[in-house]
């Protein structure tokens, strides 16, 4: 950008407030310097106005932004809530079809921690090779 080029109306910039710096006292701070850009420019300078926001308000939106993000957080999590009923389902009519093999092996002798331990071995063998979406 050359520095003769005043066209540019567009700049963010991020800072931090100093220790025991108060946000009004950075808001006053900003505007006493756009007063004196535009006194120096005022073919350029003299309608715009610097605006001041946490970086929480920069990111959401201010708050409706953040109301909106909460609503789409909470769609997301009902959505992963139905995905992880719909495994849980599958998981329980594959065990009800194998309850007849796990009657057969309790009845030959397998403990149930060895019983259950072979379904979580099983779980975990198959949990990975599921498509992700």
């Amino acid at each position: 950008m050359s520095e003769t080029n005043r066209q540019t109306r567009n700049l963010n910039v991020f800072g931090r407030l100093a220790d025991g710096a108060s946000f009004e006292e950075a808001r006053a701070e900003i505007q006493t310097i756009a007063a004196q850009i535009a006194q120096e420019y005022p073919d350029t300078n003299k309608d715009l106005k610097p605006t001041l926001q946490t970086l929480k308000e920069g990111h959401t939106g201010g708050r409706q932004g953040a109301a909106t993000l909460a609503v789409l957080m909470g769609a997301v999590a009902f959505v992963l809530l139905i995905a992880c009923a719909n495994v849980a389902s599958l998981l329980l009519a594959r065990s009800a079809h194998r309850s007849r093999e796990i009657a057969i092996r309790a009845s030959l002798g397998a403990g149930r921690w060895r019983i259950i331990r072979q379904l979580l071995i099983e779980c975990g063998l198959i949990a990975p090779s599921l498509p992700v979406f």
